[in-house]
């Protein structure tokens, strides 16, 4: 029963129940309809005021969430849905099914139906709230569009270095914090953007954030930046609770990558919060700013990056590719080569500059040359000028702001240090400085700190550098404070109106020309005054600093100040500083009343006596008589009276000391023990040649006191050293030296530089110089010391050598090694190591041991990390630089460093030295090693087991007399030079090649082992030399594709430089000197060349062939024109073979290209060859004779300035040969010399249109010259001129031209405005210099055999004929020939000489000369008195013409 109950139930359930929902349809159709058409209206309206939200949040820049994007989507949807329902429900009411009034059944059904369904969904989706639409979203990337995009950033090998450094620093675990430092618009910003780039595209970190910091950084604002990037909204108003919030942001990041631009000033990073005590691993810091100190010292980074201007070839790069193919117009590039240079390597303005010429004409870039040159801040520099001026406004103190303008008003690019303290001291710039020890630390520090801000380039221990364009600034922001540099050598300028100067607080003057300076210097406020000359013989009037009384320093260089007494500087009460360099000195006694000096300098001038009164400046602090080589006399007790002296240098200069023993009232000399008399004396610079002079025990009572010393005891001084303290002992015995042990020993224990200089009986430097060990000891010589054994032997302690770095051994013959094993420790930190001359060397670093020192860390001087410059010459018995017994073998650590064998058969030379030890082996490293320079070695070198990083940072290679080596780079050793810049190999008679690549078995070559930036390659003296480069060249096309300069001489059997497969690839070269060799052609075909070929030569500067008798051709194959765009100096010297200028012959082919073969002779340069830029020109033998050109040359020589021609006896007339075919209207320098068939230089018709420009005139040796000038054409047509001008020439020099009559054989005017130099000599036949007027204002004299006369050119000229003639007429013939000179004939001329008869000096007078060959014979010797000196030599007698 319960079984049949239970089965109805189901059947009611599954049959009654669904007929009675499916009536349900029909019967509640209405109310369905209804219900869905209210629900529907409700969520139209709830969707109405979504969208609205959504509208307003879009306006607002705000991102909408992705739920409310998808919920509006369906409900679009589903009220598009309800829309088509209600169609359905009219056809349910009047559709095809219905009858008369009666709806549609079924219609009714399927409506209610859909309605029921679609209400659900409706009522569903408008219970959805919403708390927010939308969100603000964070920043997008980084903008990377920056002034350098990423292609242009590729071409930087600098900048690309520096980011791939970075990138490995930030991957670094222990490393958090890094810092780029550098000029402003240098890149900073842009590599900084770059790093960010690099790294999102790697996916290093997971986010990047970058902001820019504001010269007064706003904590806040940097918050607020960074908050942004990571979407973060800040509710805390405190500075601390925004940092702890920040913090905690940048935790939620696994990895993030902050980098905050431009910072001026330190402040702290945990203020902002992005930085904090407990660390995250994930976050790192790249910071960049314009001062290394705000990084270092305020920002703590860890490791940073100094971002430097870029190089030329680099700045070039980038300006080729932003300015585009203008810059390839011959006539464009070099103005841009010059206008680059004058953007001082700063990107920003290369950008600037280069996006403001493209595509701009001739004129255009020459006009910006000019802005740039000046210095026009309003039009070309803004950008620069303003980021110079806002840096040196936060320089911190108006004392470095004040040394930053000293700098930049020297004019210069190197500035010395010692200058600016004369400076410094005189103005008293510094505040609390007393002593010039404290002054110069000062200096020093200031200094320091602008190379930290980037206003400096470099920072030596004696000189500083700065930028052209950082100078400039700093020139245009000193006039503010009324300081002036005005400069005459660059351009002509006038001085500034009277009211102007009298304003003027400093002036620094470069001048030309004595014309350049007034009478009188109307500046009363004038506190420094700095004068440059450049021609040592300035001379200025008495009343020139009259109105300058209140002067405290005066500079003054090449001046002549040869009044008795010198009255210039009377008045100058005020004078502090006084520095006179290079200037001829008579008297100083006058500077004995500038009461108030406390620095006198006369540097390298010439004076012979320091004036007694010199003794009356009580207040003297420096005496610098430092190469003042004429200086003989020092009167007793001027030294001594210097009570206030600091210092004082006796550098090059006085060293006449009385002796001791001999001192008393009569003395004309000072002595040493003067200098115990100078309490305050901290810096002695003096040389003591002989030991008489001094008393042993008086002369180093002071020398406890001072800090600093150069003091050269000995006959001879050969150190070079910069440090403080440096000694030097030369030519002493060691006995002498004993005597004066306690002054010695306490020279030796502060020195830094010690120089032992055949110091006879030192036989171990350590005993018996300084038992203590050299705690201060830098840099070591020991020169020609016969009797040493050991530098050092026996025990020492931590202190010994503890600061040495540089030693120097030379002929030392006892000596065999230069340091024990013992002192490996010193060893480690040695920079560089030089051994020369040494017999009895075995090795650089000795195998002995002393068991005392020895301790367990054996192995570890395998490397020599420090070493970076080693020097091995003439050491004949040299084993090894380390031997294999010393070291223990670290084998597994350097199998690894070992490169898999490879399969190239050694070299010939291997096997001849396959029973002897390479000098250096493979345990021995020397990872960064950049100058290495071998001599005179008998062994091999290296094999091929060496590791690969054995030589991985060598830059400098010289090979020199080693006379057993054959090639220098195999395949299996070329992959350890791979920084190799520089290779010079000289006088090793049996290298045959330098580089020999051969092919391995499988047909491959070692193409990524080869050095790939080499620059500079010499070769000299290789009289077996074949091949620069031989064997397989296949993978190696580009070994030289940073050549920049190559050399060659003196090479017999070398007949080429260059495969031409290689030269393709020369675009870099820059130079070529080949000179002395047996080439035959420059470029030579081979296997990989194809039928035609180019060569790109675009950046060669300097050519010069000189004595090559064989060379034909520069290319005997089938090339495309040769472009020599920028070639500005071209010398070709007996090159007898070859003419550089001929005609081509062209041939079309198929591919449109035109080829050029030579017609007859081959050519260098032809009509076709592109040379606008050759400024230079040097021709001489036979190769002269190419001057007989054609019209089609003219533009060839359009810009020449100097032309010079020498041993070509074929040439005529210089005229005729060239000039009256090509125009040399720019030449400003023509020399001829040893032209013997040379008649005439021009014609009267050929001078006007030709020589305008012409300077400097020299005409040497032509035997049969005989006019300079002629009157006549080369068709010997008679032509005639009123007058005839070089308005330009300021030089003239005649020489040795023995058939000379005059400059000119025509009646004309001849106008000389500029003329200021003739010299004539050995003209025996030149009886006037015209035979009309020669009007030349500017001339004083006129020099005639080393003998200046006074007067005009023609009077002057005729006056030294007469005086010849009168001398002919006592018996002395014009010229004769004499059998202790049979070379040339000997001319009677008048001249300073020494006669090379009898050798006596016969100063000025007439003699007997050979111009040529310098040779002199008095009149006496050459003709009365000859017989005896004739007879000596087994001459005959001497016949006279």
């Amino acid at each position: 029963m319960e079984i049949a109950v239970a089965f109805a139930a189901k059947v009611v359930e599954y049959t009654v129940a669904p007929i009675g929902r499916q009536l349900g349809y029909l019967i509640f159709y209405r109310r369905n309809v209804e219900n869905l058409k209210t629900q529907v209206q409700r969520l139209e309206e709830t969707k109405d005021r979504v969208q609205r939200d959504v509208d307003v949040a879009q306006r607002n820049g705000e991102k909408i969430h992705t739920d409310v994007q998808s919920w509006l989507s369906k409900v679009n949807e589903l009220i598009e849905e309800a829309s088509k329902l209600y169609g359905d429900e009219g056809r349910a009411t009047t559709g095809f099914y219905s009858i008369g009034s009666c709806p549609n059944v079924l219609s009714r059904h399927q409506v209610s139906r859909k309605s029921t369904k679609l209400l659900l969904e409706v009522t569903k989706i408008q219970m959805r709230n919403f708390s927010s639409v939308s969100y603000n979203p964070p920043p997008p990337s980084l903008p990377l569009t920056v002034t350098l995009v990423t292609k242009d950033f590729k071409v930087l090998d600098s900048r690309t270095k520096i980011l791939t450094q970075i990138l490995e620093k930030l991957k670094d675990a222990t490393i958090q914090t890094i810092g780029v430092w550098g000029f402003g618009g240098v890149g900073k910003t842009t590599l900084a953007k770059q790093v960010a780039k690099e790294v999102e595209e790697s996916k290093m970190f997971g986010r990047v954030v970058m902001v820019t910091v504001t010269v007064n950084p706003d904590v806040r604002q940097i918050q607020g930046e960074i908050a942004d990037a990571l979407g973060l909204r800040f509710d805390e108003e405190s500075e601390v609770g925004r940092s702890n919030r920040l913090w905690q942001r940048i935790n939620q990041e696994k990895s993030i990558l902050i980098i905050i631009d431009d910072i001026w000033g330190g402040f702290e990073l945990e203020r902002i919060g992005v930085l904090q005590e407990d660390g995250h691993q994930g976050s790192k810091l790249l910071l960049t700013s314009r001062n290394y100190d705000v990084l270092n010292r305020e920002m703590g980074i860890q490791v940073g990056f100094r971002l430097e201007v870029l190089q030329e070839d680099e700045a070039w790069s980038l300006f080729e590719e932003m300015a585009g193919d203008t810059v390839k117009d011959p006539n464009v590039k070099p103005v841009a080569i010059e206008v680059v240079k004058r953007c001082a390597g700063l990107p920003v303005l290369i950008a600037t500059v280069a996006k403001a010429l493209k595509d701009e004409a001739l004129f255009v870039w020459k006009n910006a040359l000019k802005q740039l040159e000046r210095f026009d801040k309003e039009v070309m520099h803004e950008k620069v000028f303003s980021a110079l001026e806002l840096s040196y406004n936060h320089l911190k103190g108006q004392e470095i702001k004040s040394l930053f303008l000293l700098i930049a008003l020297h004019g210069q690019r190197s500035v010395y240090k010692y200058n600016l303290l004369i400076i410094i001291v005189g103005l008293r710039l510094f505040k609390y400085v007393d002593t010039l020890e404290d002054a110069r630390n000062r200096l020093d520090k200031f200094t320091k700190d602008l190379k930290a801000s980037c206003f400096l380039i470099e920072d030596h221990s004696e000189i500083v550098k700065i930028h052209d364009l950082v100078r400039d600034a700093g020139s245009s922001i000193a006039k503010k404070d009324q300081l002036f540099r005005i400069d005459f050598e660059s351009e002509s300028k006038e001085w500034p109106r009277k009211d102007i100067l009298e304003n003027f607080h400093g002036l620094f003057l470069s001048a030309r020309h004595q014309d350049d300076l007034p009478e009188r210097l109307e500046c009363p406020q004038l506190q420094v005054f700095a004068l440059k000359y450049h021609q040592n013989d300035l001379e200025i009037s008495d009343s020139f600093f009259e109105v300058m009384r209140e002067v405290k320093v005066l500079c003054l260089s090449k001046m002549m100040l040869i009044s008795s007494p010198p009255c210039i500087f009377h008045g100058l009460k005020s004078l502090r500083a006084l520095y006179l360099y290079k200037c001829i000195l008579e008297d100083l006694a006058i500077v004995g009343e500038l009461t108030n000096l406390e620095i006198l300098s006369v540097y390298k001038s010439g004076i012979k006596q320091l004036p007694s009164e010199i003794g009356r400046l009580r207040r003297l602090k420096m005496l610098d008589l430092k190469e003042c080589n004429s200086l003989e006399v020092i009167p007793p007790r001027v030294i001594s009276n210097l009570i206030c002296l600091e210092e004082l240098n006796m550098e090059g200069s006085f060293t006449n000391w009385e002796i001791e023993a001999r001192c008393n009232s009569k003395s004309c000399n000072a002595s040493l023990s003067e200098l115990n008399e100078l309490p305050n004396l901290r810096s002695l610079d003096i040389r003591i040649p002989y030991f008489e002079t001094l008393s042993t025990g008086m002369i180093f009572s002071f020398f406890e006191k001072l800090q600093r010393f150069k003091i050269d005891m000995g006959r001879r001084s050969i150190y070079s050293s910069n440090n403080l303290q440096i000694l030097a002992l030369n030519f002493w015995t060691w006995i002498e030296c004993r005597e004066l042990e306690n002054g010695i020993k306490t020279l030796v224990e502060k020195v830094q530089t010690l120089q032992l200089n055949a110091v006879n009986g030192v036989k171990n430097v350590f005993h018996d110089l300084n038992a203590k060990g050299f705690p201060n000891l830098e840099v070591l010589y020991l020169w020609n010391l016969n009797n040493l054994v050991h530098i050092c032997r026996g025990p020492f302690t931590e202190e010994s050598f503890c600061k040495l770095r540089i030693v120097s051994v030379y002929k030392c013959e006892r000596l065999k090694n230069v340091f024990p094993f013992s002192m490996r420790k010193v060893i480690r930190q040695l920079v560089e190591i030089s051994v020369s001359n040494c017999k009895s060397m075995e090795e650089i670093v000795s195998s002995e041991r002393e068991a005392e020192n020895l301790e367990p860390e054996l192995d570890d001087i395998n490397e020599f990390t420090q070493l970076r410059n080693l020097t091995i010459e003439d050491l004949p018995a040299l084993i090894s630089f380390c031997s294999m017994e010393m070291i223990s073998s670290t084998s597994q650590g350097i199998n690894e460093k070992l490169t898999n064998a490879t399969e190239i058969k050694e070299i010939d030379v291997t096997r001849k030295y396959e029973n002897s030890l390479p000098l250096f082996s493979d345990k021995v490293l020397f990872p960064n090693m950049e100058r290495l320079n071998l001599s005179g070695m008998e062994r091999k070198f290296w094999d091929h087991r060496i590791p690969a990083n054995f030589f991985s940072k060598l830059k400098l290679l010289e090979v020199t007399n080693c006379q057993k080596l054959v090639t220098i780079f195999s395949s299996d050793l070329a992959r350890n030079f791979q920084s190799l810049e520089t290779l010079t190999v000289r006088n090793c008679i049996l290298v045959e090649e330098i580089f020999y690549f051969q092919e391995l078995r499988n047909g491959k070559t070692l193409a990524g082992a080869i050095p790939c930036h080499l620059k500079y390659l010499c070769l000299e003296k290789l009289p077996k030399l074949k091949h620069i480069c031989n064997g397989n060249h296949k993978g190696v096309l580009k070994i030289f594709q940073d050549l920049k300069d190559v050399e060659v001489r003196e090479c017999e059997n070398l007949n080429y430089i260059f495969p031409a497969s290689l030269a393709k690839y020369l675009g870099q070269l820059e130079k070529l000197k080949i000179i002395s060799s047996g080439i035959t052609e420059i470029v030579a075909e081979d296997e990989e060349t194809s039928e035609v070929i180019s060569f790109n030569f675009h950046q060669v500067k300097y050519l010069s062939l000189l004595r090559l008798p064989k060379l034909k051709t520069f290319y005997p194959g089938l090339m495309i024109a040769l472009e020599w765009p920028l070639l500005k100096e071209l010398h070709v010297v007996d090159c007898s073979e070859t003419f550089i200028f001929s005609s081509q012959v062209s041939d079309h082919h198929g591919d449109g290209l035109e080829m050029h073969r030579q017609q007859g002779k081959p050519f260098i340069l032809s009509e076709k060859v592109i040379v606008p830029n050759l400024k230079n020109l040097c021709l001489g033998g036979n190769t002269a004779i190419m001057f007989y050109l054609n019209d089609q040359f003219q533009d060839l020589f359009h810009n020449l300035q100097i032309l010079q021609v020498r041993d070509c006896s074929s040439l005529r007339s210089f005229v005729y040969a060239a000039l009256s075919l090509v125009p040399f209207h720019n030449i400003h320098t023509l020399k001829i010399d040893s032209c013997d068939g040379l008649i005439n230089l021009v014609t009267l018709s050929t001078v006007k249109s030709t020589l305008v420009q012409l300077q400097e005139l020299s005409i040497k040796n032509c035997e049969m010259i005989e006019v300079i000038i002629s009157s006549s054409d080369h068709q010997g047509q008679h032509v005639e001129e009123d007058e005839i001008a070089f308005p330009r020439l300021k030089s003239l020099e005649l020489f040795n031209l023995p058939n000379l009559k005059s400059f000119c054989s025509q009646k004309s005017t001849l106008h000389f405005s500029s003329l200021k130099e003739v010299i004539v000599s050995v003209c025996p036949k030149m009886g006037m210099f015209s035979p009309f007027f020669a009007d030349a204002p500017l001339l004083k004299g006129v020099l005639i055999s080393h003998k200046f006369f006074e007067g005009d050119l023609n009077s002057t000229i005729r006056q030294m004929f007469m005086e010849k003639l009168a001398e002919m007429a006592k018996g002395f013939p014009s010229t004769i020939n004499h059998p202790l000179h049979e070379k040339h004939q000997l001319l009677l001329a008048r001249r300073t000489y020494h006669c090379d008869g009898c050798g006596a000096s016969a100063g000025y007078g007439w003699s007997y000369v050979c111009g040529r060959c310098d040779f002199d014979l008095h009149p006496n010797c050459a003709l009365e008195d000859s017989n005896k000196a004739i007879n000596e030599a087994g001459y005959q007698e001497v016949k006279v013409v």
